[in-house]
């Protein structure tokens, strides 16, 4: 019986009393082989997100140096080294299970060379999934743990004070800009109801003296036609 436990084989050689029960073990290799073609669509997915936000021409994020360094790391990981102290020959990183970078930055699985690989290599392919600590060695989880905390936050000491970088820098950076753009237009709201205003005062004024302007000529013209019919 080996599908009542994934990996796990039990074998019954007998019924009577006294029969061995051998239990076995077979690797996953139906669910790695899942588990880098799921990497492979997230990732794409990912770098889908990136390429249009830092494109050079319509991305909001194109002059936005932590955005592009995310995205240079997440091109690298195809090649980092995903354990250590492995035997030659043996898989150290995804390039060598078959991903590999296609020309627009997306990846893709070369499957002959990744099913060889679990063929071969089952227990190597393996720890490049297992869970471990350290930007190397440590397997996918590690490597992308070490791209997410230098992409959302570093802290770095310029002039005595702690400045944050990544994300969280970019965040702060564009919230204090929104906050600035908030402020311009609530003064330019303001400025042009001012403008109205006085304009409005203006305008009154200026008809207030055009009709007495207006009131004057009235008076003069005739007084001018009383002046003609007493010559």
């Amino acid at each position: 019986m080996s599908d009542l436990v994934e990996g796990v084989k039990l074998e019954l050689t007998g019924t009577a009393v006294g029969k061995p029960v051998t239990l076995g073990n077979t690797k996953p290799t139906a669910a790695l082989s899942q588990a880098v073609t799921d990497f492979v669509d997230t990732y794409n997915q990912l770098q889908a997100v990136l390429k249009t936000e830092t494109d050079s021409t319509s991305g909001a994020l194109r002059n936005d140096n932590n955005a592009t360094s995310l995205a240079r790391a997440l091109r690298a990981l195809p090649l980092t080294t995903l354990t250590t102290g492995a035997a030659a020959g043996d898989p150290i990183n995804l390039a060598s299970i078959g991903v590999s970078t296609n020309r627009d930055g997306t990846l893709s699985v070369d499957s002959t060379k990744l099913n060889a690989a679990l063929t071969n290599t089952p227990d190597a392919v393996e720890a490049l999934f297992a869970n471990g600590t350290g930007a190397t060695g440590g397997g996918i989880a590690a490597a992308l743990d070490a791209i997410s905390t230098a992409a959302v936050d570093q802290k770095v000491t310029i002039n005595g004070n702690v400045e944050h970088i990544g994300l969280v820098g970019s965040t702060a950076l564009y919230t204090a800009a929104k906050t600035k753009v908030t402020d311009a237009e609530a003064k330019v709201a303001t400025d042009t109801t001012a403008y109205q205003e006085r304009l409005t005062k203006q305008y009154a004024a200026s008809d207030a003296l055009v009709a007495k302007y207006k009131a004057s000529q009235t008076a003069l013209t005739n007084q001018i036609a009383q002046w003609n019919k007493t010559g």
